[in-house]
């Protein structure tokens, strides 16, 4: 919201600049975004005065003006119609840039005579719609005067930000309103009588509302002999100053009222409304309306509208309809004041791609009160124009609307949650300067303390309760005159062990090498589509948003691929070589899906049920409600062409086993122990795929699934490398962690034995390697896999695994011949198992 400060010097008495008052406002609890001088547009064009005006010698249409504009004379071509002496105008020399014409103002020869500047209309000039002839300027207007200094178009405007449940800082009053009770200063309110015409409003027009659900309220007035022309100066430049333009008298009242009030309002053209009859409904479906930009839209029951006796002539809230528009033909004007359900308009606005400054207020929730002072402020205006306003309105409401709001307020409690020792009168005088009315408890009884009953004023919609008031309190005390203290009662805090869990699984990724990354928990089906997946698929089987923002945040996401993958391409659009990234976060699954491996299915994951002690339709809603699941993705990928290149060092793609060295390391951080075994899945390279298992204390649960993407998926995606990817289940990880303990390191020397032992080809060499570490005795400290042979020499159906044993003891010196003694044993034991040294 622009916040004009010579327009809220008319409301409050202020002698403050814009950036002393900023800083007021912000500590209490304003939000002023900028600061910015207006005008900065209209740099280097200036007042001017026709002193001579004659006919072109050589152009039926031209006319060459004399202009002065201060101490020197300019010789100006024009073919304005209203251009004559004496007149006021606006003037671009040669050498000016001019916003409204997008260009250099040249001086040029037409006809044999030449122009040394250009007079301009209010559009050229860039503060209005008007282009008839040229900017009749005012008065005070002096020749050689900067023009935005001239007309006060150079004013300083605050950028003020309005929250969600403020309505009333979307409007000049509401604001000023703020500014009074901050400075202590009185509120002017700006007038709203009017004369009343003959006619009665409701003789001439009827309303009905189909739901005060939908409309609280509804305020409707007939104007006659609506006005022509510029409307005066002071509007025109209070809507320049906001950021808007003129247009017409009816147009630019009702934005000036929207603006000062914050009550939007919509103008008809009584003669072609049917029946001249409103109707707030409900749009039916396929129902279409040309509005106010050209666009024809197709409407559903979903939709708002404001209708006469035969078709939609407004989307309510929104925008109005071509049909109905005022125009400079129209005689006779049915001005609309209304308050809509603010969510439904925003629905309203998501679903056509249609915002405007009418909706931003609607949506925030208006008080219906303010459609009737809205209203009035407007026939004012219109009043002081000429026009004529038919006695009376056609008023519907639901009279229970708006029951005063009366809150009890404990001093005490405002204390306790402010850490203050405020006296009630110090409580209450804050709250009276921002428009509320306090009464003291007369009698509270013995041992009780006294109360404040506080009236809410209708335009604070948001204080409902203690602690409410308890915030203006603070912000009209001051943040800062609050003392630092600590609560009376402390409990020691606490982070929940999920949270705790995902944190140390983010730990020991990044430690692993791979940068964390947050997207969307939103996605589309569509953008796994690459990956070839069945209809079917458990990713594919997403639960719908009801009211999406766009269609490709249409569902809640099931995997957490969808988002690695947009990320993996962003980078590779921009020739980032190296992607090394991880993703913690929640996906969305329909209860009772079945899974295909990939994710978790093991022990300790049976879905969880509604409390017993709910009610039969709270817990019916429960298990409507998706399967929640913590996952972590991984996504590497190195493209050799892109990746930075070393002198010491060759650069080469990363294959699986990079992959799943980054997986191992991670596990080892948490106290995991993780099996693979070679899978075949949807979208990953056959061959290069696994499905990793947890294990611990016998119990052994799927963990996640890692692989390759499928060559075909990566050419899809414009990947210009091999891709790697994994999901963890954390949920079904977390049981499944051993304690982590760190020893010394031992101060005696370590005795190592390599083994090239002969396994069958279908043993995996992760049991080998447990079995190894299982019988090779108290001595052996390492047991790792340094080679793997299949060839000549090695009998069929078996293969050749290097196997290194390091032996340590931790009080002495091992002897060769207690080493040979455990290795011995061990080859034993490993002969038990099919298990033979080569």
């Amino acid at each position: 919201m622009r916040l004009p400060l010579s327009w809220l010097r008319d409301l409050v008495e202020t002698e403050l600049d814009a950036s002393p008052l900023a800083d007021r406002l912000v500590a209490a609890g304003i939000p002023v975004e900028g600061i910015e001088r207006a005008g900065h547009e209209l740099a280097g064009l200036v007042c001017g005065v026709i002193e001579a005006v004659e006919r072109h010698p050589h152009s039926t249409h031209l006319l060459v003006a004399r202009v002065d504009v201060g101490g020197r004379s300019l010789q100006v071509l024009t073919g304005a119609p209203n251009t004559r002496p004496g007149l006021r105008v606006a003037v671009a020399p040669a050498g000016v840039y001019v916003a409204g014409l997008k260009r250099v103002v040249q001086a040029q020869e037409m006809g044999g005579m030449r122009s040394e500047a250009v007079l301009l209309s209010q559009k050229e000039a860039g503060v209005g719609e008007d282009e008839s002839g040229l900017w009749e300027l005012p008065p005070e207007a002096l020749a050689g005067a900067s023009l935005a200094e001239a007309l006060g178009l150079d004013d300083e405007v605050l950028e003020v930000e309005a929250y969600p449940n403020r309505p009333d800082w979307m409007g000049v009053v509401g604001l000023a309103r703020e500014v009074a009770a901050v400075l202590g200063r009185p509120l002017r309110l700006p007038a709203v009588d009017y004369p009343a015409g003959p006619e009665r409003a409701d003789e001439l027009c009827d309303v009905e509302i189909a739901s005060f659900d939908d409309c609280p309220r509804y305020v409707a007035r007939i104007i006659h002999d609506v006005p022509q022309g510029p409307v005066p100066w002071w509007i025109a430049r209070r809507l320049y100053l906001a950021g808007m333009r003129t247009i017409s008298p009816v147009v630019d009242v009702t934005n000036y009222v929207m603006l000062e009030a914050g009550q939007p309002l919509h103008a008809f053209d009584l003669e072609r409304l049917a029946g001249r009859r409103i109707v707030v409904r409900r749009a039916r479906d396929g129902e279409r309306i040309t509005t106010l930009d050209g666009q024809e839209r197709t409407l559903d029951a979903s939709m708002l509208v404001i209708a006469d006796a035969e078709r939609p002539q407004a989307l309510a809230g929104l925008m109005g309809g071509a049909a109905s528009e005022v125009s400079p033909t129209t005689r006779v004007v049915l001005l609309e004041s209304a308050t809509f359900h603010g969510a439904l308009i925003r629905r309203t606005s998501r679903r056509l791609g249609l915002r405007t400054e009418a909706s931003a207020r609607f949506e925030r929730g208006l008080p219906p009160s303010l459609a009737e002072w809205g209203s009035r402020r407007a026939c004012h205006l219109l009043a002081s124009l000429g026009a004529r306003v038919a006695a009376g309105s056609v008023d519907r409401r639901r009279e229970d609307d708006e029951a005063p709001v009366s809150i009890s307020l404990r001093p005490e409690r405002v204390n306790r949650v402010l850490g203050t020792q405020l006296t009630e009168a110090a409580i209450a005088e804050p709250l009276v300067r921002l428009g509320m009315e306090v009464q003291f408890e007369d009698d509270p009884g013995e041992g009780r303390a006294r109360r404040l009953q506080v009236r809410v004023p209708a335009w604070r919609r948001d204080l409902q309760e203690e602690d409410d008031l308890a915030e203006e309190v603070a912000r009209l005390y001051g943040y800062d005159r609050i003392p630092t203290t600590l609560p009376a009662s402390m409990a020691a805090g606490r982070i929940p062990p999920e949270v705790d869990w995902a944190w140390q699984v983010r730990h020991a990724l990044t430690a692993a090498g791979l940068d964390e990354v947050i997207t969307y928990s939103f996605f589309s089906p569509a953008e796994l589509e690459p990956l070839g997946l069945p209809a079917d698929h458990e990713w594919m089987r997403a639960v719908a948003i009801a009211n999406p923002l766009a269609e490709e945040s249409s569902h809640l996401r099931t995997t957490l691929v969808s988002g690695l993958l947009r990320v993996a391409r962003l980078n590779a659009s921009r020739r980032q070589g190296i992607v090394r990234i991880f993703e913690v976060g929640r996906v969305f699954r329909p209860r009772g899906e079945a899974r295909d491996g990939r994710a978790a299915t093991g022990a300790g994951q049976a879905e969880a049920s509604p409390p017993a002690h709910l009610p039969a339709e709270v817990r019916a809603l429960e298990g409507l409600r998706p399967e929640e699941r913590l996952l972590a993705g991984i996504a590497m990928m190195l493209v050799p062409a892109a990746a930075p290149r070393q002198w010491y060092e060759g650069v080469r793609a990363y294959d699986f086993y990079d992959l799943k060295g980054v997986l191992e390391a991670a596990a080892d951080r948490l106290g995991i122990a993780l099996e693979w075994q070679p899978t075949e899945l949807e979208g990953l390279h056959p061959g290069r795929a696994a499905r990793i298992w947890a294990t611990a204390d016998g119990r052994r649960v799927v963990a996640g699934w890692a692989g390759e993407l499928h060559p075909e998926a990566a050419e899809r995606l414009d990947l210009p490398g091999r891709l790697y990817l994994a999901e963890l289940d954390l949920d079904a990880l977390r049981p499944m962690r051993r304690e982590v303990t760190a020893r010394t390191p031992g101060r005696f020397p370590a005795v190592q034995r390599d083994l090239a032992l002969l396994v069958p080809l279908d043993m995996p060499a992760s049991r080998v390697l447990d079995l190894v570490r299982s019988h090779a005795g108290s001595l052996a400290e390492e047991v790792r896999l340094f080679d793997a042979y299949v060839g000549p020499h090695v009998p069929e159906g078996t293969r050749s695994l290097g196997i290194t044993v390091v032996y340590r003891a931790p009080d002495r010196t091992l002897s060769d011949e207690e080493v040979d003694a455990a290795r011995q044993a061990l080859l034993q034991r490993l002969e038990a198992e099919g298990i033979r040294l080569r």
